[in-house]
C-alpha cells in the first residue's frame, strides 16, 4: 500500500481510445495507465470495455483504431473495467485525504481526461476527482511553446513526431507505448526546465503566499 502523501508525488499518466471525439455522446472502451509514486512506476494496466449502452460509435473512430463494432461489443462490461481501474487506484491513494491525489498526465490529455471523467459518470459516479487533483501534466503545451520560441521546428506536434524528434521509443498506435514515451518525454522536459531559476529572478519575498 502506498496511500498517504508521505510517499511523495503520485502520477497518473492514463491513455483511452473512444468511440468518437464526443465525451458526452461518444464512450471510452479502452483505458490504459501507469502508476508512478516518487519517482518510480510502480503498476501499469490496461483495460477493455464494451462502450457505455448509449454511446455512439464512429466508423472514423473505427478506423483509427483498427476496431470493429463485433471487436467493442466482445469486451466485458463497463462496470468491470471501472471496478478494476479503482481497485488499483485505491492502492496507490486514498480518495478521502484531500492531500492525497494524483497528478493526472497525458499527451494532448484534456481530451483523455473529459472522457475518463464522463466514464466515471456513466458508472454512477461523479467523483473522479476524489483520486486525482485536475492539475493536468501534459507536455503539449510546452512543446507549443518550445516551438513558439523557436527552440523546436517539427511539422506537427503529434506525439510520434515529438518524441522521435527527442529519440523516444515509441510505438505508434500501442497505448502503453504511448504512455511510457510521454513520461519519457515529461521526465526530459522537466530536466530542461528545472534549470531555468525564474524565482530567483522574478520571485517576490513579500508574497501573502
Amino acid at each position: 500500500m502506498y496511500r498517504g502523501s508521505q510517499f511523495g508525488q503520485k502520477i497518473l499518466y492514463f491513455d483511452v481510445e473512444t468511440t468518437g471525439i464526443d465525451p458526452k455522446r461518444n464512450g471510452v472502451f479502452q483505458i490504459s495507465g501507469m502508476i508512478e509514486v516518487g519517482g518510480q512506476v510502480l503498476k501499469e494496466f490496461n483495460f477493455f470495455c464494451q462502450p457505455p449502452e448509449g454511446t455512439e460509435i464512429s466508423s472514423k473512430a473505427l478506423e483509427v483504431t483498427g476496431k470493429t463494432v463485433d471487436d467493442l461489443w466482445s469486451y466485458p462490461v463497463p462496470a468491470e473495467a471501472y471496478n478494476k481501474l479503482t481497485f488499483e487506484m485505491s492502492r496507490f491513494v486514498d480518495k478521502y485525504d484531500t492531500k492525497d491525489k494524483f497528478y493526472p498526465c497525458a499527451y494532448n490529455g484534456q481530451f483523455d481526461l473529459e472522457f475518463v471523467n464522463q466514464f466515471f459518470i456513466q458508472n454512477g459516479d461523479q467523483y473522479f476527482g476524489s483520486w486525482q487533483n485536475w492539475q493536468l501534466i501534459d507536455p503539449l503545451p510546452m512543446v507549443r511553446m518550445l516551438s513558439y520560441s523557436g527552440v523546436l521546428s517539427l511539422p506537427d506536434h503529434k506525439l510520434g513526431t515529438v518524441a522521435k524528434y527527442f529519440g523516444i521509443e515509441i510505438d505508434a498506435h500501442d497505448a502503453m507505448s504511448d504512455i511510457r514515451a510521454t513520461r519519457e518525454l515529461v521526465q526530459l522536459l522537466k530536466k530542461e526546465f528545472s534549470t531555468l531559476d525564474l524565482k530567483g529572478k522574478y520571485g517576490k519575498e513579500d508574497l501573502p503566499f
